[in-house]
């Protein structure tokens, strides 16, 4: 549905990066550029094939 935004699925961790979710959520309604790149959290990685890849450079 264009327009809608939901920030969920957390697992109990949403304490902890509750204020960085919130930030990515923020930027997104508001068309700002993101503090993350959001594409590894789309709901179709569910589905559509994509690969998990661990990047533990950070």
């Amino acid at each position: 549905m264009p327009g809608l935004f939901i920030g969920t699925g957390f697992s109990g961790h949403g304490f902890g990066i509750g204020p960085a979710a919130g930030k990515l959520m923020a930027d997104l309604v508001a068309n700002d550029t993101p503090l993350v790149d959001p594409y590894m959290f789309r709901l179709s990685r569910f589905s559509d094939g994509t690969k998990i890849v661990i990047d533990a450079s950070f």
